[in-house]
């Protein structure tokens, strides 16, 4: 699926504190911003958790999340592809280019 939808990634970088990396918020075709994207790095490797509140029980839920295994695919792909950018970046400042 490629639906042509327009993501841009900003990613709020965070200091390497356990498994949470960094936080994104993604503007969705000039006209919808969503933030509290988590990049985590768990068991299997990185991954998007999507943003998301606690209840009176003191559990997670979800508050946006894709309706397809498709979407979130892409979703997850544009994350990440802004994380690595954004990494690539640092690297580039530290060393002075």
């Amino acid at each position: 699926m490629n639906s042509n939808m327009k993501m841009e990634v900003k990613i709020k970088a965070l200091p390497a504190d356990g498994n949470l990396l960094a936080i994104a918020g993604i503007k969705f075709n000039d006209c919808l911003v969503v933030d509290g994207f988590h990049i985590v790095n768990g068991t299997n490797g990185l991954f998007v958790g999507m943003p998301s509140t606690v209840n009176a029980n003191g559990n997670y839920r979800d508050v946006v999340f894709p309706v397809t295994a498709e979407f979130r695919e892409e979703l997850t792909t544009a994350v990440l592809e802004g994380y690595y950018a954004a990494v690539q970046r640092a690297v580039r400042v530290l060393e002075g280019n």
